[in-house]
């Protein structure tokens, strides 16, 4: 299915990068959602002539700054500030220590607690985000979730409607049947989105893997700002989209 969104969305991030060699974080202690982040991520730097290649946590936990890299970038699909559980400790402690340009790939900030002076810029995916650490750092910038740049054939549908409830630190109320604990892969997870007519989740991921796949998604909220915020920010834009908080 064609994209609502296109790789001019991203132009600022694709100025931003050229001329560099970069080094692109590889977060393996991310969910399936992070995996198709990971996957639009690397598919747009192609389609663009970014020089990349990832970097595992090996490399950087060594010090020093990668071989041939000029310019390193924080995965985005992550969490922002000083709430206990969901700030990065890769990000706080390994990556801030590496001397050199650095840059955060567009993430949503819960608050303005966390430091982030080591990195040059910060991408956020949401409006929220934007108000949020424009008071605390000099360089912010607004561009989309990378995952609205993937595109999957429209999928055939054999159940009616599915709900999908997250069971971890950004749960809201009780959990449920969590689809990036029982999915085993990326391509699994896009399935099992794709296999119901209509989602209910507060997923982010499950549900643009959905609307990406021509079904409709309601997606509900997350323990903080980030589900509403992607939705009207960028996600009211899916006809088959719609807010159920």
């Amino acid at each position: 299915m064609q994209p609502l969104f296109s790789d001019a969305h991203f132009a600022d991030l694709l100025a931003r990068l050229r001329g560099h060699s970069v080094g692109l974080v590889h977060n393996r202690h991310g969910n399936w959602g992070d995996g198709l982040i990971e996957r639009a991520t690397l598919e747009l730097f192609r389609r663009n002539g970014v020089v990349c290649r990832l970097l595992r946590e090996k490399e950087i936990s060594t010090g020093r700054w990668p071989e041939g890299i000029t310019l390193i970038a924080e995965p985005g699909g992550g969490n922002l500030g000083a709430r206990p559980g969901l700030a990065s400790p890769r990000r706080r402690k390994l990556l801030a220590a590496l001397a050199g340009p650095k840059i955060i790939l567009p993430q949503t900030a819960s608050d303005a607690g966390e430091d982030l002076s080591a990195f040059e810029t910060v991408y956020v995916r949401e409006e929220t985000s934007l108000r949020i650490l424009r008071t605390a750092h000099a360089d912010v910038r607004l561009v989309p979730d990378l995952a609205l740049l993937l595109e999957f054939p429209p999928s055939s549908p054999i159940h009616e409607e599915g709900l999908f409830l997250r069971g971890d630190l950004e749960r809201l109320g009780a959990g449920g049947t969590d689809p990036a604990k029982t999915a085993a892969s990326v391509e699994e997870y896009v399935r099992l989105a794709g296999s119901y007519r209509r989602v209910v989740t507060n997923r982010l991921h499950f549900a643009v893997a959905a609307l990406l796949q021509g079904q409709v998604a309601v997606l509900r909220p997350s323990n903080y700002h980030k589900n509403l915020s992607m939705f009207e920010t960028w996600l009211h834009r899916f006809p088959n989209c719609f807010w159920g908080g």
